[in-house]
């Protein structure tokens, strides 16, 4: 099987080792370091979501209003229409063609009673990122709370929390980070005053959530990123060679997930996933933009992913297409 659906979770994992002794104190300091915050600013959850629900819940109430964008997770929609039907009102940034956010249109929906500005940090459709300077300064001169959810960028790009300066930043561990499911955190600009780790009770969690972590250090997480954007990059070279083959996003700003999205002409978004599955062993993921009515082919790669692989679905994508052009691989 060649896993390619990074950006749900990742399946191959950091080699795990059973005598490593973890606390949730250990994980917090080793995740300063990935993040550049002090250990401090730091809580753990039971997963990006659930961080994303705490921050939300304890920063908004009936007859505040929010900004955020249709291009969130679905997760995190749900959590917004939840708000919604407690008395929270809701704003949506314009989106253009390319997925990408219109910041000057952001101040314009800004209202006496707004709150926060809830946006994600890379967005899971595209693999789009967004501009964080500029989204926590509008935040701040304009007196409102950022909260970012940054469940696909951390670990897939380098985060330095201290220049971005967001109020609140959350982050799943089982997928750039390549921990275990069923762990994440929260950043919180002031401390959250409330301890969260209480709910990470699971020892073997914790520890291979922290060998995770001692991975990524060992390496740098520079190191660590650019190997699924390298491959990223070079599937993204080779499809875009393709006849009868779309690729969406915005692929011409310097920071990126390790995504590309993409759809094939006469097929359905659906079929393509089922055949590349069925007839290649090549799993991926059909994701949708509510902006348009869209959906596409997801490919997503790790850091355990490798050029076959990315040789692999290339060649797959030339003989679904009907096009054997040998200068496409890699």
């Amino acid at each position: 099987m060649i896993y390619l659906n990074n950006a749900k979770t990742t399946v191959k994992k950091p080699v795990y080792t059973e005598s490593y002794n973890s606390t949730p104190a250990d994980i917090k300091e080793k995740l300063s370091r990935i993040l550049r915050c002090k250990a401090c600013e730091i809580s753990l959850t039971e997963s990006g979501t659930e961080a994303m629900r705490i921050a939300l819940n304890m920063t908004l109430s009936q007859g505040d209003h929010l900004i955020t964008t249709h291009l969130e997770h679905p997760n995190i929609k749900n959590l917004l229409e939840e708000l919604k039907m407690e008395g929270v009102e809701i704003s949506y940034v314009p989106v253009n063609a390319y997925g990408t956010m219109d910041y000057d249109k952001i101040e314009a929906l800004i209202k006496d009673n707004t709150k926060a500005i809830v946006v994600s940090h890379g967005s899971y459709v595209t693999g789009n990122v967004s501009d964080m300077e500029r989204i926590t300064a509008i935040a701040r001169r304009n007196s409102i709370l950022s909260i970012i959810d940054g469940c696909q960028t951390v670990g897939n790009i380098e985060i330095n929390l201290k220049a971005l300066s967001p109020d609140i930043y959350c982050f799943s561990g089982h997928k750039g980070l390549m921990g275990p499911v069923g762990i994440g955190g929260l950043y919180c600009k002031n401390s959250l005053g409330s301890d969260f780790e209480k709910s990470i009770s699971d020892e073997t969690k914790l520890a291979r959530f922290d060998s995770a972590l001692e991975f990524i250090l060992d390496r740098g997480t520079y190191g660590i990123a650019m190997v699924p954007h390298r491959l990223a990059k070079r599937f993204f070279e080779s499809v875009t060679g393709m006849d009868h083959v779309d690729v969406y996003g915005d692929f011409g700003t310097g920071d990126r997930l390790p995504i590309v999205a993409v759809n094939v002409k006469s097929m359905t978004s659906v079929q393509l996933k089922q055949r590349l599955l069925k007839d290649y062993d090549i799993v991926t993921e059909v994701v949708y933009e509510e902006e348009n009515g869209r959906s596409y082919v997801r490919v997503s790669f790790g850091y355990f992913n490798t050029r076959r692989d990315v040789n692999d679905i290339v060649w797959a994508l030339m003989e679904i297409t009907g096009q054997m052009d040998f200068y496409l691989l890699s």
